[in-house]
């Protein structure tokens, strides 16, 4: 499902007046998204491929030639067309999906045993035959040749050696022979003591209202408001790993048994974190808040690039400049 953002971007505009209806932009662009969601892959063809998806019925081409014009659709191999920025724009589950099926394919990968094309123990002769079979009259191979004197030498199976059981008296002696001490084990304990691992569950649940009112007070206006009805599951899972990371970046883990008092300061810092780190460089970029385009960053939109802008990829630079150094134009998401 498009996001509510799509409908006043000025690339779906573009794209309306050139089919030259929204209705028709924004059910081919929903069918086309859905079967890029259904394969978890960017890729949905070539342009007449596209245009079965989106069920096109108008000069063939057309549909295509304007989803590449306006950025919706990115050239591929050959004739293959892609999603523009499909992994940063697609719903969380089609991310998931996604890397289980990367996984899958590299473990199979590294599971597939390597089959050696030659027989094992036999070497190709020179006339092209594998040594130890002969080929018949029509060229095919079958069975084995014997040997020089006409017979076919088997080859001996080794007998396995019995191992001997030792006796009770052996036992008694070897017992505990290279076993380590009681003490020794301990101090090997405490020498390398384990790394207790940090859970997700350590973190306490998102405090949403608070999140919200951050959000109010930092960048409202020129940035839109929402509510915390208008999130969706997707816009919720951004934030609560937002949250995490803003927890872990805020302080050491709580020590058991915290007071309720130190959980308390632990959110303000987290929250803290969070403005200092991410609503503070949204607000020192002219293209999140909309002066450069139609188009302004919304906080579900910041929870899922909350890395890129830390680390400063949306910062004001000289006009013409990249980020990194050369000279590009920046275009902003698609939607």
């Amino acid at each position: 499902m498009a996001r509510p953002t799509l409908f006043t971007h000025r690339k779906f505009r573009r794209l309306s007046i050139r089919l030259g209806n929204p209705a028709l932009a924004v059910g081919s662009l929903e069918l086309i998204w859905h079967a890029a969601y259904q394969s978890g892959d960017a890729n949905v063809g070539t342009p007449e491929e596209v245009e079965y998806l989106a069920g096109w019925t108008g000069e063939r081409g057309d549909l295509a030639a304007a989803l590449v014009e306006t950025g919706f659709l990115d050239p591929g191999e050959g004739e293959d067309l892609l999603v523009h920025d499909l992994a940063d724009h697609a719903p969380e589950y089609v991310v998931r999906r996604r890397r289980r099926e990367q996984r899958r394919k590299q473990r199979d990968g590294e599971q597939r045993p390597t089959t050696d094309r030659t027989a094992s123990g036999r070497r190709p002769a020179s006339d092209g035959t594998v040594t130890g079979q002969c080929p018949d009259s029509d060229g095919t191979v079958s069975g084995q040749c014997p040997d020089d004197d006409r017979t076919v030498t088997p080859t001996p199976t080794p007998t396995p050696t019995p191992t001997p059981t030792p006796t009770h008296r052996e036992e008694e002696d070897t017992e505990g022979a290279d076993a380590p001490s009681a003490p020794a084990i301990a101090d090997a304990s405490e020498s390398h003591p384990a790394k207790k691992k940090r859970k997700s569950s350590d973190v306490p649940p998102i405090p949403l209202a608070g999140l919200l009112d951050l959000w109010r007070e930092r960048l409202v206006p020129p940035l839109a408001d929402l509510a915390a009805g208008d999130l969706t599951s997707a816009d919720r899972d951004a934030l609560r790993r937002l949250w995490v990371s803003a927890w872990r970046g805020a302080g050491d883990p709580l020590p058991e048994g915290a007071t309720k008092a130190d959980r308390s300061a632990r959110r303000l810092a987290a929250l803290g974190w969070i403005d200092a780190n991410v609503f503070k460089r949204v607000r020192g970029s002219p293209f999140l808040l909309g002066e450069k385009t139609d188009w302004q960053a919304t906080l579900p939109w910041v929870a899922r690039h909350w890395k890129k802008i830390r680390r400063g990829d949306y910062a004001a630079r000289p006009r013409g400049m990249a980020a990194s150094g050369t000279e590009a134009e920046y275009v902003g998401p698609a939607w």
